[in-house]
């Protein structure tokens, strides 16, 4: 089993991964591509933040960090815990999601960080060589306005 790594500060945080449940009811879907790129962050930067958990353990915020986490064989992970009411932690799982989704990137920026990248790092940002080109300009998107990662728009670009 792979051992925890991340940020120091975060150790007094850590908890036993089986003393933890992803929620059920999680309206946030992580197909195989985000959970093995959330496991490429992992591995490669540790964990830098917590998850979010009720008092009983259930995940509020991170099941997707959880779910990678689980996939490495991580047997502890860092986690906070709120005593946020039911409906307060339903609304704070959806605002969680979607206030990063609402976000734009300056493309240029965003071009001259991820060419400055080794394959290494490029990798654990979650983009591909070839998005890097259309983001920089130097290779058309697809027809709808897309990069070759599907979930990135030019301009309007949604993670």
């Amino acid at each position: 089993m792979s051992d925890w790594k991340g940020a120091k500060v975060l150790e007094p945080l850590l908890k036993p991964m089986a003393s933890l449940h992803p929620d059920p009811q999680n309206v946030r879907r992580h197909d195989q591509r985000n959970l093995d790129t959330i496991g490429k962050s992992l591995e490669r930067f540790g964990q830098q933040k917590p998850i979010v958990v009720d008092q009983a353990g259930l995940i509020v915020a991170g099941n997707g960090t959880f779910q990678a986490a689980a996939s490495l064989g991580w047997s502890q992970i860092a986690v906070v815990s709120t005593r946020m009411s039911v409906r307060e932690r339903r609304a704070y799982a959806i605002a969680d999601n979607r206030t990063a989704e609402l976000a734009t990137w300056d493309d240029d920026a965003l071009a001259k960080a991820l060419k400055s990248m080794d394959e290494e790092m490029l990798e654990a940002t979650g983009f591909m060589a070839e998005d890097v080109l259309v983001v920089a300009g130097e290779l058309p998107p697809n027809a709808d306005g897309k990069v070759v990662d599907e979930s990135i728009e030019i301009g309007r670009a949604h993670v």
